[in-house]
């Protein structure tokens, strides 16, 4: 390990023809067909190198740059660029000068949850925030949630901003990408888990009412029009409601009220609180 670069050392150039292809990881065509995305500023580099979820392909430092590494392993590949490469690579107006390679965790199919006897899994529908999405995931690991599910029409799990919004999460929740929500609720129909849609409209049942089953699947739904009616008036679902005491507000961030109901659904069941 080392614990700061070595101001002495010179650290090798990256190739213009790597370099080039690491810029287009800023866009998520590349990172899917790459499976590789960029992780901006000291924090969250450090986040990722301090969870061990996920493999570093190299870390880039913008020319001039000195920062502290409490735990970076010595074997990972460490480069520099000048200063107007760095800011092609940079998502962030005010960059540390620092970015890391990292490949992306492979996706699971929704076979992989047929076997659980208890759990709950997180399923994302059409969420556009990444702010949203990253802080999604970080609550889903937090809570220790078995599965993450990317409905089609969200927001990509790599982009920068919600890379940056997991705080290192990454890598710790098995993630099923793109799916189409319709096809992954009947495969998971037929596993015996129950899903519920987080929906404040009438006859919603206020989470503390619920009667919780072992197996349960929260769906958040986008933040301006909700869960997908063709899912809210599927009678197969139970909506499920967040009761709130104020008149003034008409709903919850879509991270937040999601992060509550996963307190609910897992934390309230752990202790059986339900």
């Amino acid at each position: 390990m080392v614990n700061q670069l070595d101001v002495n050392k010179q650290y090798p150039l990256l190739s213009k023809a790597r370099w080039s292809s690491f810029r287009k990881l800023k866009q998520r065509k590349f990172r899917e067909l790459e499976g590789k995305f960029l992780a901006e500023g000291l924090r969250t580099v450090q986040q990722i190198v301090d969870s061990g979820q996920l493999e570093i392909e190299c870390i880039i430092f913008m020319e001039g740059v000195v920062l502290d590494f409490h735990a970076l392993d010595a074997s990972v590949s460490i480069y520099v660029v000048s200063a107007e490469q760095f800011c092609e690579l940079a998502d962030t107006q005010q960059s540390q000068g620092v970015v890391a390679v990292v490949m992306a965790p492979a996706g699971f199919h929704t076979d992989s949850f047929e076997h659980l006897d208890d759990g709950t899994l997180l399923v994302v529908d059409a969420i556009q925030d990444p702010g949203n999405m990253g802080a999604l995931y970080r609550s889903a690991a937090w809570f220790g949630a078995k599965g993450f599910i990317l409905g089609k029409g969200s927001v990509d799990l790599f982009n920068p901003k919600t890379v940056r919004s997991t705080a290192g999460a990454l890598g710790s929740v098995p993630v099923v990408y793109g799916a189409d929500i319709q096809e992954i609720f009947d495969t998971l129909l037929r596993f015996g888990w129950s899903i519920y849609l987080l929906d404040a409209g009438d006859g919603a049942v206020p989470l503390p009412d619920l009667k919780l089953t072992s197996k349960s699947v929260l769906v958040v739904g986008n933040e301006g029009n909700g869960i997908d009616p063709i899912l809210r008036n599927d009678a197969r679902y139970t909506r499920v409601l967040i009761p709130g005491n104020s008149h003034r507000v008409e709903s919850l961030n879509a991270a937040i009220s999601g992060s509550i109901a996963l307190y609910s659904l897992i934390v309230n069941k752990k202790y059986n609180l339900q």
